[in-house]
């Protein structure tokens, strides 16, 4: 992630797109980037829910669907702490957690592309924000927003997990400044529990929860 644009300015090989979205990242934090979150919204992911036959167990899925599920479009000032990877100061993502990058030339500015590694088929499992592929990518989501989502009296969730496709992180940055103007992740995921045990006497297992989380901001200096 060190390497040096390509001579006439564009990054072409794979660790020189990647080296250049992370400078141009890093470059809110240091250039103190003006941060609004115009886009922000939830969705259920290939109409994934398999949760079993049970009313309660569906109730407790159509709750978590209801708190997580939500479109904003409120453009919101955001903090760079509170940009994704959130808590990464400086940004840095190694080729081999990336499975494509691509740089298209828009004039003024260039257009970023980063993929993840995971796929529908292999995904990636339980990304931390700010490691992993996706969890270098895009946002990630905390097994804690979902634990604390229903109270533990009446479920009980046993073998959480994160199963990630292929995040995407799209960006624009200036060919004059470096500076990323546009940021924009999409980052599709399966919750998957072993095991959800509802008023301790319900149980039903491998249960799965399609998610996809889709972020827009815009970045003023």
């Amino acid at each position: 992630t060190t390497a040096a644009p390509a001579p006439n300015g564009a990054p072409s090989s794979k660790e020189e797109i990647i080296a250049y979205y992370c400078t141009a990242y890093n470059k809110i934090g240091t250039d103190n980037g003006k941060i609004t979150r115009t886009y922000d919204y939830t969705s259920n992911y290939n109409n994934i829910c398999q949760v079993g036959d049970n009313a309660k167990i569906a109730d407790l899925a159509s709750s978590l669907m209801t708190q997580f599920m939500v479109e904003n479009t409120e453009a919101i000032e955001k903090t760079f702490a509170e940009l994704p990877p959130k808590a990464v100061a400086n940004l840095s993502i190694s080729a081999d957690k990336v499975s494509s990058a691509t740089c298209s030339d828009k004039g003024t500015y260039y257009e970023v592309v980063l993929k993840s590694t995971g796929t529908d088929s292999n995904p990636e499992v339980d990304s931390p924000a700010g490691t992993g592929s996706a969890g270098s990518i895009g946002p990630v989501l905390d097994p804690a927003d979902v634990t604390s989502a229903v109270p533990a009296s009446l479920v009980k969730f046993d073998g959480l997990h994160t199963k990630y496709g292929t995040a995407t992180a799209t960006a624009h940055i200036e060919k004059a400044t470096g500076h990323m103007t546009y940021l924009e992740y999409n980052t599709p995921s399966i919750l998957h529990f072993d095991k959800v045990t509802a008023l301790f006497v319900v149980k039903v297992e491998n249960c799965d929860l399609g998610l996809l989380f889709q972020q827009k901001y815009t970045i003023a200096y």
